[in-house]
């Protein structure tokens, strides 16, 4: 599974198991948009952050994705005035830096969800898809998804989408995912066919029983006789496993 797109996958419930495990949903589409709105989520942070910090001119000569937002918000502000509406050059500031941000997210998801590929861990300010204003929407329609993939790939540590899936995990209660992965054991066996298969039926339990008895610990002595009488001091436990 690992490193494919979605799409490919045929190791299924239906296409959804690890995704049912983190949301909990019947419906498969709720699952996926889930787990797809948490990552993006937590991309979406990490590339406004990126592009914050990204106000020097890079090798290419374009400035700054930051300081170019500041240039179009300064004349976004210009024109607001004009037209009688003022909006502080700042508003107009962090839109535009949450639409590029947005872009680099969008990219990124289909990266990671449509095409299977791994996108770096932290991605900082030398590392943006999108290197212009204007870009943010072409890039969708004419970057190439390999190029921008190996444009982020020297010197970052790279997540796919089945390792975000397992950091999610990490995030559900150990019973949580006990039964939602009995769940997953069900539906799979009655798709194949045992449709009578319960996993309420399906358990074996154990039962372990010790008794321990130590006579005296040293020497038979009378004061002590009346504490371990005849037999000494003795342990008994019982144990019960099921799975």
């Amino acid at each position: 599974m690992r490193g494919n797109p979605i799409a490919d996958r045929i190791t299924r419930f239906h296409s959804s198991e690890i995704e049912y495990i983190f949301a909990g949903d019947k419906n498969e589409a709720i699952n996926e948009a889930t787990v797809y709105g948490w990552i993006s989520t937590v991309r979406m942070a990490n590339n406004l952050i990126a592009v914050y910090l990204d106000k020097d001119v890079g090798t290419d000569n374009k400035l700054g994705a930051n300081t170019q937002c500041m240039y179009a918000a300064e004349a976004a502000a210009a024109a607001a005035v004009m037209v009688g509406f003022p909006v502080p050059v700042s508003v107009f500031h962090w839109m535009f830096m949450t639409a590029w941000a947005a872009g680099e997210t969008a990219l990124e998801m289909k990266m990671l969800v449509d095409s299977g590929y791994s996108i770096p861990l932290v991605k900082d300010s030398g590392k943006l898809y999108i290197i212009d204003i204007v870009d943010i929407i072409k890039s969708f329609k004419n970057n190439n998804i390999d190029e921008l993939a190996k444009k982020t790939s020297d010197g970052a540590i790279l997540l796919a989408y089945e390792d975000y899936l397992v950091i999610m995990l990490a995030f559900v209660g150990k019973e949580t995912r006990l039964y939602r992965t009995a769940d997953l054991i069900q539906l799979n066996m009655m798709k194949n066919g045992e449709q009578n298969f319960k996993m309420n039926n399906a358990y074996t339990d154990l039962k372990t029983f010790s008794d321990v008895g130590i006579k005296y610990l040293f020497f038979d002595i009378s004061q002590f006789r009346s504490v371990y009488e005849s037999e000494g001091i003795r342990f008994e436990n019982t144990i019960y496993k099921g799975y």
